[in-house]
């Protein structure tokens, strides 16, 4: 019987066949927003930093992009 004594595991969970963990390149998409200039409550605030995080992505992912003013 075989032991593992430690073992990482990737930002995906995902574990090689062998046990090793399998490096991924973690991409991250950001967007920001502030209160009050990119809305004046929170359903506003969150509508704006969600729209912001679409345009990231469709920028071409890691990237921040800032909501757009009201």
């Amino acid at each position: 019987m075989r032991g593992v004594a430690y073992l990482e595991v990737a930002g995906d969970g995902k574990v090689s066949p062998t046990g090793d963990a399998v490096a991924r390149a973690q991409r991250r998409s950001i967007g920001a927003a502030v209160f009050p200039d990119h809305g004046g409550n929170l359903t506003s605030l969150l509508l704006a930093v969600d729209d912001a995080v679409y345009r990231a992505k469709d920028r071409g992912r890691d990237r921040t992009v800032t909501a757009q003013a009201q």
